[in-house]
């Protein structure tokens, strides 16, 4: 699974940058990588998570700061989709989560 961005992929964490920082600089951010059904369930979390950490490494380097996002997985989240379809599944998802994440 790819986690590399063409440049339609980091326009969007621009303009994605551009809302979070209308957000309260306190409020958390979740990066969710997703991973289509197919394949071992822990190289699915691999690469789901891979995704997730790319793009907050990369709203990291626009200026939001890491503290603030949390990345976490989900796989499998779509069964019986067709092949032409499996793309849908392999996404990353941001959303806010209001507090920051407690790090560990």
């Amino acid at each position: 699974g790819s986690t590399d961005f063409g440049d339609s992929q980091a326009e969007n964490l621009a303009r994605t940058r551009e809302l979070i920082d209308l957000l309260e600089p306190e409020e958390g951010i979740l990066v969710v990588g997703y991973t289509d059904h197919r394949g071992d369930a822990s190289v699915n979390r691999r690469i789901g998570l891979n995704r997730a950490r790319s793009v907050r490494d990369r709203l990291a380097s626009l200026g939001i700061a890491a503290g603030r996002m949390k990345i976490e997985h989900v796989g499998e989240d779509v069964s019986n989709v067709k092949e032409e379809d499996l793309w849908k599944s392999r996404r990353v998802e941001i959303s806010r989560i209001g507090e920051p994440p407690k790090q560990e």
